[in-house]
């Protein structure tokens, strides 16, 4: 890296520095520094004495917080007789972590963290200063460890290059790999302990626990931001994760140390960039519905703390996409308990309750709490992240609701390119289908599925997205192989189109775009051009259309160029048995059965076939992925398949629509017309132009 670079580098950062200052002093807080209390009576970090009275009334009255609680004193109270082991285990010296699966140091120092952490909130709970004694015993343990970073670390170095980092030929600038993401946990958890177990501690053991969090976190970041990859990936949760870890630490230690607020102020700045270059106009976030949760509530976590020490002053839930985001949980909401798996995503309902009961007192937002009533205490058997905070934050008094009736059901998250198309938020008999397009530019978490659809109903997908692979693979760090060997990641596992077997592509210049959304209480309609997320030497282009004639029947068209005589697949992983037909498909759920029907082309093959699935992971088992291929040839330069779904009774009735159905093809117009339920559904497309177009 060159002087003059770096120099700019530090310029921008002073610059960075100045505005977020200025913007704390137009909210009319003046600067950190007069913000901040200079001497807060501990316990200030999550809570002060003025709000114990009602925490210990909350675990009384509150149903969640009680039973939360009941298992914090339980865990803790065996704390209590547990000898802190100070063998400390070696770290990971291998290369393929993912593997062996959990590093043995990292649970170690997991451990010793959330252990203090449970003790130290009991003692604030109870007073009892057996309970704090015991905390520091393994703080003090915590606090021994030459670091606090995972030994697989710098692995990530030569696996590839992270979402977001600028490590390339020319510049390689970001091999500082000393803070990461367990660091970060025990980084919030050490602050909160040495908050809540100040006043039991001598000098020397304030000091023990002071220099810990000053070596082992806030002086591996402090003025050296740029050199650690995550610190400017403003669309990953590693930045959040990781800043919220070193700036709960500086929170924690600035009245014996002011200088420390230039960390929080870096926080605040970098953790705000992160929800404006993440979080889309309408909420959406590229690395999916689980990955949004992990570096939302650790955004939400810094931020409540310093909004509460600061009394309100320094507010960054003013931040408008702050705001937003929870239309992301929403809108991918799928019923009757479930989220849409883009992406590393998972089908049941992502969040928890502690993060979206904070959004509902921030803003006052029945949707938010209407999610959080899903969470129960007992949805997890590990003490998360945040569950203490069903205790310390009260719950919010607006009443749960869905989004007014006013507002559509369907969205098109533009920021990702995702379409939800839905007639109905709960009502399972209504099947919901979810698209995209989307860049091609995340490693850690995306996927080659530009043109992906899925379809959920009566509580089963019967067009599978696969979602995030379980369990982890050797490679998840490595984006050449997660994208060449995984179907999970890559377009072999994604309902998508292939011509002569051609694949979809990594990188900023491969990419499928939503380039029409139309909604209404009738119909739904969405164009998706994923020419451009191959190489183009056999796909010469690919348009998807998908229409939702609500509230249950969906027909979509894809427009193929290619070479005439190439082989033609449109791939389908069903989420529940197939039955071939010959001319369609059943896809036989458990409640339920629907209709894959093909209109167009009228010379085809449904091949049925399975992916031989075996994670790189010790004692991984090995599976079948089945999925089927509609392979027809390529008569002309374009070739037109329309496919519609639809539930059915009886394979009788699919037969029906089958024969009802028509298609009428000229030179300006392609009409597809489907009878159903005793009512005909008709779909123009002009196709006079390079790109079809509903009429």
């Amino acid at each position: 890296m060159s002087i003059q670079r770096r120099l700019c580098c530090l310029c921008g950062l002073i610059s960075c520095f100045l505005i977020g200052a200025s913007r704390v002093a137009a909210s009319g807080a003046g600067t950190l520094e007069q913000a901040l209390p200079k001497k807060p009576e501990r316990p200030y970090l999550h809570f002060t004495k003025r709000d114990l009275p009602a925490m210990r009334e909350r675990v009384k009255t509150n149903t969640r917080a009680r039973e939360v609680y009941a298992r914090v004193l339980k865990e803790a109270n065996r704390l209590l007789d547990t000898p802190v082991s100070l063998d400390v285990p070696p770290r990971y010296k291998g290369i393929s972590p993912y593997f062996e699966g959990q590093d043995a140091f990292d649970s170690y120092r997991d451990q010793l963290s959330e252990a203090a952490y449970h003790l130290a909130f009991i003692f604030q709970m109870t007073g009892d200063e057996t309970f704090a004694k015991k905390s520091y015993e393994f703080a003090e343990a915590l606090a021994s460890l030459e670091s606090w970073v995972s030994g697989w670390g710098p692995s990530i170095y030569w696996m590839g290059k992270p979402f977001g980092a600028k490590w390339n030929d020319e510049e390689d600038n970001e091999n500082v790999f000393s803070y990461e993401l367990g660091s970060a946990d025990a980084s919030r958890h050490l602050a909160a302990t040495y908050d809540w177990i100040y006043p039991t501690l001598n000098k020397y053991q304030r000091k023990r626990l002071v220099n810990a969090l000053l070596e082992k976190a806030i002086l591996r970041l402090r003025g050296n931001y740029d050199y650690h990859w995550w610190a400017h990936a403003w669309r990953t949760n590693w930045l959040p994760v990781c800043m919220s870890g070193v700036g709960v630490a500086a929170l924690a230690l600035y009245p014996e140390d002011p200088q420390l607020l230039d960390v929080v102020e870096e926080t605040r700045i970098r953790i705000n960039r992160y929800i404006d270059e993440s979080i889309g106009q309408e909420g959406g976030y590229q690395e999916g519905l689980s990955y949004w949760r992990y570096g939302m509530e650790n955004a939400v976590l810094f931020a409540t703390a310093l909004k509460q020490i600061s009394s309100g002053k320094v507010n960054m839930f003013e931040n408008a996409r702050l705001r937003t985001t929870v239309q992301f949980p929403m809108y991918t909401y799928t019923p009757p308990q479930g989220s849409i798996a883009f992406g590393d995503g998972y089908e049941p309902l992502t969040g928890n309750w502690e993060l979206y009961n904070r959004l509902a007192l921030e803003y006052n937002s029945p949707q938010a709490k209407w999610l959080g009533q899903f969470f129960s205490s007992e949805s997890t058997q590990h003490i998360g992240a945040l569950d203490l905070f069903s205790v310390i934050w009260p719950e919010a008094s607006v009443k749960p609701a869905l989004p007014d009736a006013s507002k559509p059901t369907s969205i098109h998250f533009r920021n990702i390119d995702w379409v939800v198309m839905r007639a109905s938020w709960e009502n399972v008999d209504h099947p919901l289908l979810a698209t995209k397009g989307g860049i091609h530019d995340d490693p850690h978490h995306g996927h080659l599925d530009a043109g992906q659809f899925a379809i959920k109903y009566r509580g089963e997908w019967y067009v599978k997205e696969l979602g995030y692979m379980r369990p982890n693979g050797l490679g998840y760090w490595d984006y050449r192989r997660r994208f060449k060997d995984y179907v999970h990641a890559n377009s072999l596992g994604h309902n998508v189109v292939f011509v002569n077997g051609e694949r979809q592509q990594y990188g900023k210049e491969y990419f499928g775009t939503v380039t029409t959304f139309q909604t209404s209480q009738s119909q739904d309609y969405a164009l998706i051009d994923v020419s451009k997320a191959y190489p183009g030497k056999e796909l010469k282009g690919w348009r998807r259309h998908v229409v939702f004639q609500k509230p249950a029947l969906f027909l979509l068209l894809d427009e193929v160029e290619s070479a005439p005589g190439a082989e033609i697949a449109a791939r389908i992983h069903p989420g529940v048995p197939v039955r071939s037909k010959g001319n369609h498909a059943i896809l036989a759920g458990e409640n339920g059965a629907m209709a894959a029907l093909t209109l167009l082309p009228k010379i085809f093959t449904l091949q049925e076939d399975r992916h031989a699935f075996l994670a790189e992971q010790r004692d991984a088992k090995f599976s079948w992925i089945p999925y089927y291929d509609l392979v027809t040839k390529a008569s002309g330069v374009k070739t037109y398949l329309i496919n519609v779904f639809a539930p059915v009774d009886s394979d009788a009735e699919a037969q029906q629509i089958l024969a009802a159905s028509r298609v009428a093809l000229d030179k300006n117009t392609l009409r597809a017309t489907v009878v159903y339920k005793g009512k005909e559904y008709a779909s123009s497309f002009d196709i006079s132009g390079a790109v079809a177009q509903l009429k």
